[in-house]
């Protein structure tokens, strides 16, 4: 059976991620195959629109396969770390794909049910029409698995100011209203309506989102540091602060120093550049051990339990975060 389905309707192509069982997870081959359906449909004048959804109830796409970048990033890592990384592969052609997608001269649009999370919203959140319904459930989980918010999507973070900072550090789930809120989503359906959806019949929705405790998350994410947060939440009696705090203090301290500075450099930059620093840094996270353990913990044996390299933000250094952002320059290109 194969993993990405293709069929015509009038001037639109839909594009199925198909792999149910795994939550419509990205493995290697299909994102080879989505970046090369787009190049084909990119000359066609008789198509106009690229539609993404996924298979099954569950999922739009739950996120890249982290367990097969595991498998091959852990045999490199155990070889003693020569030569060229195979896991860095899957990351420039994911990234690849992405920017296409971004740059796109024909509408896309992602039809968001389920779980959309990660690589999966690397997909949707490049494209024009992010549409999501009751059942949404988003998250850029990175720092719960030692990594960053990447696929292109630091640099969208970054542009949705303090909402977006507390979702990046935090990688926690949120419903379809945060998304709307944080400009993640740009579309409301029911979710009944993605079954018959046509493409002309989208209307702009003009309600404004509330969102709870947004107040709070405005303050506190907006300051100029991760320890300038972790202090405002410590300084706080809210429930909030107590559930967000005890949420960092979970995360890998290195994936939120690293994830905190590039968005904070991705708010002055172009696409190119913080897609290529994006780049960059999945190639030093996977050359650290951090990555392998969240992964471990998380997806393979499950215990929740990281054992992370530093205990806290606090024993880190700057040498050790500038490692990430000095790492040998792996360009897109």
């Amino acid at each position: 059976m194969s993993s990405i389905l293709v069929s015509e309707k009038d001037t639109s192509v839909y594009i199925t991620l198909n792999r149910p069982q795994a939550l419509n997870a990205l493995n290697h081959e299909m994102v080879l195959e989505i970046t090369r359906l787009l190049k084909e449909f990119r000359g066609r004048d008789d198509i106009t629109t690229i539609i993404f959804q996924g298979a099954g109830d569950k999922a739009f796409c739950a996120g890249g396969d982290v367990k097969m970048v595991h498998a091959t990033g852990s045999e490199w890592m155990s070889a003693g770390r020569h030569g060229f990384n195979p896991a860095w592969i899957y990351f420039r052609d994911e990234y690849r794909m992405n920017a296409i997608i971004h740059h796109y001269p024909k509408r896309i649009i992602s039809l968001c049910h389920g779980y959309v999370m990660g690589g999966g919203y690397g997909i949707a959140g490049n494209g024009n029409d992010i549409i999501v319904c009751e059942n949404t459930i988003f998250a850029m989980p990175e720092t719960i698995l030692g990594f960053f918010p990447d696929v292109g999507i630091g640099w969208k973070l970054a542009r949705a100011g303090a909402l977006g900072m507390y979702i990046a550090l935090t990688g926690n789930m949120f419903g379809p209203d945060m998304m709307m809120a944080a400009g993640m989503a740009t579309h409301f359906l029911s979710c009944k309506e993605f079954e018959n959806f046509y493409p002309l019949k989208l209307k702009t929705n003009t309600n404004k989102i509330e969102i709870k405790n947004r107040k709070e998350i405005e303050a506190i994410f907006s300051l100029g540091s991760v320890e300038d947060i972790f202090e405002a939440l410590q300084r706080s009696h809210s429930e909030f602060a107590r559930e967000t705090l005890e949420a960092l203090s979970k995360r890998s301290p290195m994936s939120l120093l690293v994830t905190f500075r590039h968005l904070k450099l991705a708010e002055k930059e172009d696409y190119d550049t913080a897609i290529a620093r994006d780049y960059q840094l999945a190639c030093a996270f996977f050359s650290k051990e951090d990555i392998y353990e969240g992964i471990r913990a998380q997806v393979i044996d499950k215990d929740r339990s990281p054992k992370w390299k530093y205990l806290s933000i606090l024993n880190i250094s700057q040498a050790d975060i500038d490692y990430y952002f000095d790492f040998v320059d792996h360009r897109l290109n």
